[in-house]
């Protein structure tokens, strides 16, 4: 017998959770959840569920107080961890944060900002490493978390040093998720951490350094070396007069400026173009910092890898990455593999995307955190679904279809796609075949470029209408 959710593009929360809830029926609803969702991502819960019967009982599940995110999510994780292992070739595990805002009075959410209230999470998202050409394929959430802020992290008169000692500082999340991940990963290929300037961390790196963990992460901060040039002091001085070792055209992405007033400083909006940068790198070692314990090593040594934009366009910020890397630098080869390593950071960008305007989770008018965080373990499995054919909608997406969906819901696209007379599959789609079919069910057009979030996921929600009729009028599954 053959459910709906055993689909590879399926959700993943299913049967996998016997292990971990001990009331059998909170799996069999976990899955009808998920399936009532799946049909129609983007809209509300009184949407999504068909009665108010079946929205009660949605409300009663995620409010559950014998349901936790951790449970929830390990399913999900468990999977990816999987995928990671039959990749065969090097994995990266991008790291983010990203906060998720509510409106109203709900119970258990923390300060966000000024004028917004809700929770963060923190997130380790795997894709395959690309090479020559391939497009990078995302294979799932290996790690997450999420928390309250219960205080402005600008709390007056509490020095920096002494928040990082405390239990419950930030900071900690990025170290905790390394360590998680690398404990998953026994027995397969270790993955390569990917981070952004929030993971600049000495007790991250001096970490993953010590534990002999591969990473690439941008620089934030001017940090003290270890050096026997008394003119190189700290980690910028040791930039300055290095020789170029090779010039590169990169694409600069368009991006808008950050929501929150405290972050916009930092991610500014930007226009997309073409930068001609230089780069550059040596080996350093980084001091202790003082916001660190003498747990940590008093020093570290690893590579830096300097990226920057020598004539930028008139009225432009320069382009300019400062990368601290497990990688080697001897040759141009790996400066460029580096430089490709940290390039595939935006994919957690769209895949927190994909969990807010593709899943619309911040539209849950759920009334505790508790309940918002289940839902949102709940929605992990679907946006890697959107992310995964969005991201191949936009490369050759020359993947077999069949690795990842099933002949019956290959099936039903093919037969609703032809109908619709948008996009028809071929005889073994790839995975772009199949994310302009959906697309294409969604109202999306060739001339408009390749499909965004909003047309994925009205395809998406009118393809999962129609399987269900198609399902059952072929007998292919038992209903019951």
């Amino acid at each position: 017998m053959v459910e709906p959710g055993d689909s590879g593009f399926g959700v993943d929360v299913s049967m996998e959770l016997a292990g971990l809830v001990a009331d059998r029926r909170l799996v069999r609803r976990a899955q009808k959840m998920l399936n009532r969702w799946q049909e129609k991502p983007g809209l509300g819960f009184p949407e999504v569920y068909r009665d108010s019967a079946e929205l009660e009982a949605a409300y009663r599940f995620y409010g559950n107080a014998s349901l936790t995110f951790d449970k929830l999510v390990q399913p999900h994780t468990d999977k990816s961890v999987e995928r990671c292992g039959e990749h065969g070739g090097d994995v990266l595990c991008i790291h983010d944060t990203s906060t998720f805002v509510f409106g109203g009075d709900r119970e258990g959410l923390g300060f966000i900002n000024k004028n917004n209230r809700g929770f963060l999470g923190h997130f380790a998202l795997a894709v395959s490493r690309s090479e020559d050409g391939e497009a990078p394929l995302p294979l799932g959430v290996v790690a997450a978390t999420t928390w309250v802020r219960t205080a402005s992290r600008k709390s007056k008169g509490v020095p920096q040093h002494q928040l990082r000692s405390s239990d419950d500082c930030e900071s900690h999340r990025w170290l905790n998720a390394v360590v998680d991940v690398e404990r998953r990963f026994e027995g397969i290929d270790a993955p390569i951490h990917v981070m952004d300037r929030e993971g600049d961390i000495y007790d991250v790196l001096s970490t993953m350094v010590a534990n002999g963990n591969r990473f690439v992460v941008r620089a934030l901060s001017n940090r003290k070396l270890e050096s026997d040039d008394a003119d190189i002091s700290l980690l910028f001085d040791a930039l300055e007069g290095l020789e170029a070792r090779l010039q590169q055209t990169i694409c600069v992405a368009p991006r808008k400026a950050s929501r929150l007033p405290d972050q916009r400083a930092i991610y500014p909006a930007r226009a997309g173009r073409s930068a001609e940068v230089c780069v550059t790198a040596t080996p350093v070692t980084l001091k202790r910092t003082r916001n660190s314990s003498n747990d940590y090593p008093a020093t570290t040594p690893l590579h830096v890898v300097h990226i920057f934009e020598p004539n930028p366009p008139k009225g432009q910020a320069p382009v300019e990455w400062v990368l601290l890397t497990s990688e080697p630098i001897s040759t141009d080869a790996e400066l460029l593999n580096i430089i490709g390593i940290y390039r595939q950071r935006w994919l957690i960008e769209e895949f927190f995307k994909a969990i807010k305007t593709g899943c619309a989770f911040e539209k849950r008018q759920l009334g505790s955190y508790g309940a918002l965080a289940n839902a949102l373990a709940m929605t992990l499995p679907l946006a890697w679904e959107m992310l995964l054919l969005r991201a191949q909608s936009r490369t050759d997406g020359s993947l077999p279809a069949a690795r990842f969906i099933s002949p019956l819901r290959l099936e039903a696209l093919s037969a609703y796609s032809k109908r619709a007379k948008r996009y028809p599959l071929p005889d073994n789609p790839t995975l772009r075949d199949v994310a302009y079919a959906i697309a294409g069910l969604g109202g999306h057009l060739k001339r408009n470029g390749p499909p965004g979030w909003q047309t994925l996921r009205r395809g998406f929600e009118q393809l999962l209408a129609f399987e269900e009729g198609w399902l059952a009028s072929t007998n292919t599954y038992d209903q019951s």
